[in-house]
């Protein structure tokens, strides 16, 4: 779907998994990092997807409670409401400074050079 397309093609920083009821689901929460494009109709296909995601969605909703403080802030209070406990990192990602406190174990995969972390917090 077009969702994942956009996701799979414009993000490299890493995949955030939450849990719910047992079951782990992939969530990115970099929507307000990617570089802003110039090309009118890319920067609309761009947005569309951006829409879809949760965390942008979650920021949206802060800022309309006025709750909005910085997209780091709101990084972490998205991981503590969805209980993040684990991150996939791809090869050239870094985790975000204020996660390194809570980095309990970091794993590399041999051959995928992307790193698993279990957060602790």
């Amino acid at each position: 779907n077009s969702a994942s397309s956009f996701y799979s093609t414009c993000y490299s920083s890493g995949i955030y998994f939450y849990s719910n009821n047992d079951a782990m689901f992939p969530v990115n929460i970099s929507d307000y990092n990617i570089p802003t494009i110039t090309d009118t109709i890319v920067r609309q296909i761009n947005m569309e997807g951006l829409k879809l995601g949760l965390f942008y969605r979650f920021v949206e909703n802060q800022k309309k409670e006025n709750t909005f403080i910085s997209i780091d802030q709101s990084q972490w209070l998205f991981i503590q409401k969805y209980n993040i406990r684990t991150i996939i990192l791809s090869p050239k990602a870094i985790l975000p400074s204020f996660l390194t406190e809570y980095a309990d174990t970091t794993i590399l995969i041999p051959g995928w050079n992307e790193k698993i972390v279990r957060l602790k917090y």
